[in-house]
Formats: structure tokens, sequence, C-alpha cells
């Protein structure tokens, strides 16, 4: 993915500009700012900020990061409506992560290592028609299968949801037996160390919620929606690597109660590792608080050899109203990954989640704790050895979101 490199002065100069602009009432107001006075352009954006601490079994550590549930981010929306029946838009979106909470780890906790640390990322660049036969977009989005294992009315997204590596995902597992993290070194030809953090045993590397395609330069078309149901296709291809997805949705109301929910599929091309995956999720809240969210997925590879990848994950939450600032949101969850780095890996996690509205100031306050647990079934030659000398890892993270 393209990165641009962002100074300090113009961080500076956007985050001024953005406080200028709500100063006024102008952020996120139906004002039109462009010289074009048919076309509306809407700003709009969050910061996200917290504090991790995790403890991998041998030592534990706090880290300032940026929460990658939900990342700090600026954005524009520009529509114009030459027609009743037709809009023309775009968008564009960048977010700016300090410290990500998904890749910061033991041996790198200011994320400075990385070439792509502490960059400006986009996350949209795209253009639209949307019409009464539907919605054609272009550009750098979400796929059609985005989303669809992450559907959740829980409340407590932004503090935990099926995307289990949101906070904690750099960190490796210790080792017990070595007495080291379990980092992939080698030697290559010439006889120089070389690094390869896709091989670590990481939480990023061992779990996985098959998210679909997440955000690619894509042609994607959504149907209109039908009594809840909407249908939506999309292909990307990027160098040698594409794919193409269709999934399909609903959103609705039942008797007073809310319901959501989503299913996808994914093929991949012939150059790909992987073959195909499907995954989907349904989330339920009752008219008094109760929620109940589940999701699942599936990934079958190329190489005969690895078996498919799967995993399962529930969550069962309340929404209250115990103070009048907001709701107050609480949940617990629990999922099970398996064989996405290695053959009969089992890895589990197991979470605790709490977030509190401020409705007047659009803000939310959030707490999680996750217990990850990985239980590797084939040693280093790859012969089934049933071993379980991982260390626990246990992540907790607390923080604010402020969204304007």
């Amino acid at each position: 993915m393209k990165k641009i490199t962002l100074s300090s002065k113009l961080i500076l100069t956007v985050f001024c500009a953005t406080w200028m602009l709500m100063s006024t009432g102008i952020a996120g107001a139906d004002v039109a700012l462009s010289q074009n006075e048919k076309l509306k352009v809407d700003l709009y954006g969050q910061v996200n900020r917290a504090v991790l601490f995790v403890d991998d079994g041998n030592t534990n550590e706090f880290y300032h990061v940026d929460n990658d549930n939900s990342s700090t981010r600026l954005g524009f929306k520009v529509a114009a409506q030459p027609t009743d029946k037709l809009t023309a838009g775009a968008n564009i979106e960048f977010e700016y992560q300090a410290n990500p909470s998904n890749f910061v780890w033991q041996n790198d906790p200011n994320y400075k290592t990385d070439p792509d640390a502490n960059r400006l990322e986009k996350r949209i660049l795209e253009v639209y028609l949307n019409s009464s036969f539907g919605k054609l977009s272009v550009g750098h989005g979400p796929t059609a299968s985005d989303n669809s294992s992450e559907q959740d009315l829980s409340g407590t997204s932004v503090a935990g949801y099926s995307e289990v590596r949101g906070f904690g995902g750099g960190m490796r597992f210790y080792d017990n037996r070595a007495k080291k993290l379990d980092v992939y070194t080698a030697k290559d030809a010439a006889g120089n160390t070389v690094y390869d953090a896709k091989k670590d045993v990481s939480i990023n590397n061992v779990y996985n919620n098959l998210d679909g395609l997440s955000r690619k330069d894509r042609l994607r078309y959504d149907t209109p929606k039908l009594a809840g149901f909407q249908l939506a296709v999309s292909t990307y291809a990027e160098s040698i690597d594409d794919a193409e997805d269709v999934a399909v949705s609903y959103s609705g109301e039942l008797g007073g109660h809310k319901l959501a929910a989503a299913a996808s599929y994914v093929y991949y091309n012939n150059s790909s590792a992987n073959k195909y995956q499907y995954s989907g999720s349904l989330s339920f809240l009752t008219g008094f608080g109760l929620n109940l969210t589940a999701a699942a997925g599936n990934l079958e590879r190329r190489d005969v050899t690895k078996p498919d990848a799967n995993f399962y994950y529930g969550k069962v939450g309340y929404i209250a109203n115990l103070f009048s600032v907001g709701t107050s949101n609480f949940a617990v969850e629990y999922g099970t990954f398996n064989d996405f780095q290695n053959n009969e890996d089992r890895a589990n996690a197991t979470g605790v989640l709490f977030v509190q509205n401020l409705k007047d100031w659009s803000t939310e306050l959030y707490l999680g704790y996750r217990y990850y647990e990985l239980n590797r079934c084939r040693d280093s030659k790859g012969k089934y050895a049933p071993y379980d000398y991982y260390s626990d890892i246990q992540a907790a993270m607390a923080g604010m979101r402020l969204k304007f």
C-alpha cells in the first residue's frame, strides 16, 4: 500500500485548520465549502488515543497508542445532485496513527523500526454515482466483503470486536522453552541476519477474523436496498494480486429489536496462495439492551498440505442507561482461531469490554481486556507433537475517542 510521509508542519496545519472549522461550527455541518455552490462538502474525523498494558508472561509494559479498532482519521465528503434521482460524489479519507495499538510490540514500543511507521495512510480515495439503480464506486475504498465479519450492535466496538488483533496484535509470544520471544531471524547467502515479521509467532500472525478484502483500489457496485437487504460485488487488481468478492447484508428493526447481518464470498486468482474464503456475522439488539453477536469464517488455501483456516467468535452484551450523559455498554467475548500460521494451531481469545458514551461531547470512554492463548500442535519439523510452551498474553487498553 502506498504511503505518504507526513511532516510536522503539515500535521500542525491540518489540525489548526480543523480546529478553526470546529470553532466556527462548520465541521460536520451541511455547509458548502466548495467554490461551486452546487457542491456540498463535509469535513469529518476523529481522534482516538489510549494507553495499552501488556503482560507477555515474562515482562510487562505500558504503551501509548492510537487505537486501531477505530483509528485517528480526517476526511472530506463531496456530493452533487444534478437530478432528484442521481448523486455524484467523492470521498477522501486519511488516517495517521502514532504507535498503532496493533503493531507496537516488546522490542519496538514506539513502532519506529518499521519503514511504514508514523505516516499518513490513505483509507478512502473514491468517486461514485448513486441512483435508483444502485451505487457504482471507483477508487480506493471498502470492497464488497469488507465488514462482513464485523457486524456488531453491542456499542463496544471501539473497545473490541471480532478483529481481536485490534489491540496487542503486534505482541510476540514468549517461548518458555527457549526463554525468549519467538522472533524469526535467519542468515542470507551473504551471512547477513534477515528478519521477517510475518514469521514471528505474534498475535497478528495466529489470529484472523477473515473480514473480506478490506479496502482496495477496486470497482464496486451496490444494489438499492430492498426490505433491508442489499447486495454488493467488487473486483480489484494490484500488481499480480487480484480477487473478486460478493456480499449480502441486512439491517433493520423487528418488533422494536434491531438486527444487522452480513455474509461474503471471496475468490482469489491463481497467483494467490489462497483459493477462496467465506465469512459472516450477525448481531441482534433487543429493545431492552441485551445483545448477541456471532461471527465465523473459513479460508481454503491452494497448498493441499495446509488445512483450511477458520475462526468462530461470540459476544454477549448489555446496553444500560445508568447515567444521563449517555449509555453504558458492557460485553464479554470469546473466539477461537485455528491454523492461520501453523497446521493445528489453536489460538483462543477471551475478553471483557466497556464503553461509556458522552453524547453531548461526541465522545466515548472505553476499557478493554483480553486474554490470548496459543496452543501449537506441530514441532519445527512439521511432526505432530502437542506442546504448550508459549506463555499466555494479557492485554488491557483504556482510552477516549472524540468524533467531529
